[in-house]
């Protein structure tokens, strides 16, 4: 399991942010790439990653990334 990354100033909620936003498009500002692929992983295929919290409010959801 990867560790975590740090968020950055907005606690991961980039989009609010056109300047972190634009910094995180890069490889050197993903936090999927720096940390070599998303947290708590429960699939992989080919082209994306199926991911999990354990801790998530809603049971049972789960994440895509591509």
């Amino acid at each position: 399991m990867n560790e975590p990354v740090d968020l950055g100033p907005t606690g991961g909620v980039v989009w609010s942010d056109a300047d972190e936003w634009s910094r995180r498009l890069t490889a050197e500002g993903c936090i999927i790439c720096r940390s070599r692929g998303p947290l708590n992983i429960i699939g992989e295929l080919p082209t994306c990653w199926a991911t999990a919290d354990p801790d998530a409010p809603l049971r049972h959801s789960v994440c895509v990334v591509a």
